[in-house]
């Protein structure tokens, strides 16, 4: 092997063997106060006082892919959310309710409805396009993640600036969570989750347009690492729900 292939080699060894939570920990040493950036992007989540998104969704998971229609409903108070995705011929695939931290899911096609706590493990058997039953989902969708809920039992937080993105990290209990958001617009542009040294999710968001006199993401892809699929969100539609 050539001196610059051995080169090449070690550069990818050293890409692949940085984590989330060597990441976290530079930020901890000498990254920037993460206080401001928890603020500012928990102000960004209560900017949705109540907003109804309309989506297709691509899911694509293995050899499999599957192309439906959805709907998402959120109100901050109370705290609400609905969504409902449709296969082909406008099948209903799964309904899902949240209010305040319960969550119950129905998926008709097996007549089978779950409830229990946003975050419940026996959530984590739901897959496929049924995924939407699990919090990184969900925020994923709605294009905001509710910071405060993240860090209330954080066990430590930092910051790091770097190529004008700011990006807060979150340690509980083994999980590091990443938020990237745009130094300039602070507009939520990257969400990245990681247990026990593993990559779990990456969720990236683009095509930011006016709704509200805020902007919201209007692509969305979303990397499961875990269960190796991919969920392609384009939201077509935005609005105010009515009362």
């Amino acid at each position: 092997m050539t001196r610059i292939a051995v080169s090449l080699v070690t550069v990818l060894v050293a890409a692949c063997a940085t984590t989330l939570q060597t990441e976290a920990r530079r930020a901890a040493e000498t990254g920037i106060d993460p206080g401001p950036l928890v603020a500012e992007l928990q102000a960004r989540y209560a900017e949705i006082e109540a907003t109804k998104r309309i989506f297709s969704v691509t899911l694509i998971e293995g050899r499999r892919r599957f192309v439906g229609d959805g709907a998402i409903e959120y109100r901050a108070n109370p705290k609400t959310l609905k969504a409902d995705v449709f296969g082909p011929h406008d099948t209903p695939v799964v309904h899902v309710r949240l209010e305040g931290e319960m969550l119950t899911v129905r998926l008709p096609q097996e007549g089978k409805t779950l409830t229990g706590p946003l975050g419940d493990p026996k959530f984590a058997a739901l897959t496929g396009e049924r995924a939407l039953a699990s919090p990184e989902v969900l925020g994923a969708v709605l294009g905001a993640y509710d910071v405060t809920r993240l860090t209330q039992n954080a066990e430590w937080t930092a910051a790091f600036a770097e190529d004008e993105r700011n990006t807060l990290y979150i340690a509980d209990a083994g999980t590091i969570h990443a938020l990237t958001v745009e130094g300039s617009s602070s507009r939520l542009v990257e969400y990245r989750q990681e247990r026990a040294g593993r990559l779990i999710y990456r969720v990236r968001f683009s095509d930011f347009q006016p709704v509200d006199e805020r902007h919201t993401p209007r692509k969305v892809v979303l990397r499961d690492y875990v269960k190796e699929r991919q969920l392609v969100f384009n939201v077509r539609k935005e609005e105010r729900p009515s009362v």
